[in-house]
């Protein structure tokens, strides 16, 4: 009990001790601890305003990304859409070529291959009867 009394007693000297104020210029006045309080009150708004405008910051770069993402994503398909709408043309011209009108297509010939057709077939008919 006597070692834990003279503990108390000293740790309290120590304190009492560490409290006195030995040299005059490490002390601040009233006014300086107005001063430095009204500072650490800005320096704190402006930490805290930075930090809101960094979050908003990092949230519209991820916003950023994403639209970019989008964005690549969209000019692929467009791209696959221009692929497919060229292959289309290609089928069309192939098309086109392939059901052009050829010579032998035209009606004015095939009219007159049926008249040839017909006068041949009577003649040949009318020589063959007087042959017989």
């Amino acid at each position: 009990m006597k070692k834990i009394l003279i503990l108390v007693i000293l740790s309290i000297s120590f304190a009492c001790m560490s409290q006195t104020v030995t040299k005059r210029d490490t002390c601040f006045t009233q006014g300086e601890v107005v001063k430095i309080a009204n500072k650490m009150l800005e320096y704190q708004h402006n930490d805290s305003t930075k930090t809101i405008i960094l979050n908003e910051q990092s949230y519209q770069i991820a916003q950023y990304k994403m639209l970019r993402e989008n964005d690549s994503l969209i000019m692929n398909s467009y791209q696959q859409q221009i692929s497919l709408l060229n292959e289309r043309v290609d089928i069309y011209k192939q098309f086109q070529r392939d059901t052009k009108k050829r010579w032998y297509d035209s009606k004015v010939i095939w009219y007159f291959a049926g008249v040839g057709t017909m006068v041949l077939t009577s003649y040949v008919l009318s020589n063959v009867v007087e042959y017989y």
